[in-house]
């Protein structure tokens, strides 16, 4: 998913990331890859795909914090809604959880 991620966000042609994950092992990688030989070559790749935003920041998140995340997921399983929320930004009913990010 990392990668599909990556490759969404430059094809949309973001230059600004964040990304954000509950999994602290893949943000420590990614962070810290000489202590993770383990996943050296996966980092690695990563890391190689981040360089090419202006911008870019991996983060871990509790479960909470990420629930819109969880949120759309289901969505797109449990009601087939395939479209694509990054391209078109998060429906409506999600509103609640986002806030406007100013990077300037």
């Amino acid at each position: 998913s990392w990668l599909w991620a990556l490759e969404s966000m430059k094809s949309l042609h973001f230059d600004h990331v964040i990304f954000s994950a509950e999994d602290r092992d893949i943000v420590n990688a990614i962070s810290k890859p000489a202590t993770w030989p383990s996943l050296k070559a996966f980092s690695f790749k990563l890391i190689e795909m981040l360089h090419e935003f202006l911008f870019w920041q991996v983060e871990s998140q509790s479960r909470q914090a990420l629930k819109p995340v969880f949120l759309i997921a289901n969505s797109v399983i449990k009601e087939d809604l395939f479209h694509s929320y990054i391209a078109s930004g998060f429906p409506g009913w999600l509103k609640k959880f986002f806030r406007k990010i100013s990077l300037v």
